[in-house]
């Protein structure tokens, strides 16, 4: 990977005004910005939501498409000032559906959208919509935690030496490139020491020297996936990490909860759907209850 290629050119943020879609805002500009990309702004209004309005506020739906657009065009300013280069766009439909329309249109190389979850001041709706849209868009999708900085000064990348490695690796070494952070690359294992079947002739399996040598070779398959081993030039701090763990996902969560990434990378598999990513069921729980924001790398055809 050539340090100056291009992984961002085009980037869609949904925004619902909440706290995290103005992190979705700056995060998109900022993502998009060092390669000049361009970034589109959507909020789709409900046809309910406009017919109740129209009700109540006494205007017609021009006058109200209109107020919505200067609130959107004022949120944008708030989060990044006044950028000629970000198209603003509001539309009457349904918020899954007409994204996914526009996505498809658009066709960007990242979606960015505020992150839902039980420990986020998001209601269970919201949280609805955004994993729907997950599910539907063919593009990586960045979800935002609500945060003072939205800077990403650790990124965490969790691999399984799979087809994913080397796009999650890529992924996180844009963003720690786009701040000069550091990057962790992360992979859970279960260890084949605990499995309750072993027989007598596994006893090697339970010995020191063999988990010794089963956590090294982990760790030297880790290491050589690195982002100095990707584009040959490292700027940043990079680190491994194997951990030994009964369950994948609670090794991860307690991981993403102790480390205290900014932003944690990982892989879908199959027809863009969030309960088919690389980690099996367990993936929305890492989505969901992740303390940190998630960037969801989308491998077509892996």
């Amino acid at each position: 990977m050539n340090i100056d290629e291009k992984l961002v050119g085009k980037v869609l943020v949904g925004v619902d005004f909440s706290t995290a879609s103005k992190c979705a805002v700056v995060e998109a500009v900022r993502l998009a910005e060092p390669q000049q990309g361009n970034v589109r702004v959507l909020h789709i209004v409900e046809e309910e939501m406009i017919d109740a309005l129209s009700r109540y506020s006494h205007l017609d739906r021009e006058q109200i498409l209109s107020s919505i657009s200067k609130r959107l065009a004022a949120f944008c300013e708030e989060a990044v000032g006044k950028n000629g280069e970000i198209k603003l766009d509001v539309k009457i439909g349904d918020p899954v559906n007409d994204f996914k329309k526009v996505s498809d249109e658009f066709a960007p190389d990242l979606v960015v959208l505020g992150a839902w979850g039980s420990q986020r001041h998001l209601d269970q709706s919201t949280g609805v919509t955004v994993k729907q849209i997950v599910e539907v868009c063919s593009s990586d999708v960045l979800l935002m935690r609500p945060r003072e900085s939205v800077q990403f000064s650790h990124v965490l990348a969790c691999i399984d030496f799979s087809d994913y490695d080397v796009p999650i690796i890529k992924a996180a070494d844009h963003l720690c490139l786009a701040e000069d952070g550091s990057l962790e690359v992360l992979h859970v294992f279960y260890p084949p020491w605990k499995k309750e079947n072993l027989t007598g002739d596994d006893a090697i399996v339970k010995s020191a020297d063999f988990k010794a040598e089963y956590t090294a070779v982990l760790q030297g398959r880790l290491d050589a996936l690195v982002p100095l081993n990707i584009h040959g030039v490292s700027t940043f701090k990079t680190k491994t990490k194997v951990l030994e763990s009964l369950e994948h996902c609670e090794g991860i969560l307690h991981y993403l909860k102790t480390a205290s990434p900014d932003v944690a990378v990982v892989g879908a598999r199959g027809q863009n759907k969030i309960d088919s990513m690389i980690l099996g069921h367990i993936a929305e729980r890492i989505v969901t209850e992740s303390p940190c924001s998630v960037y969801i790398v989308k491998c077509k055809g892996a």
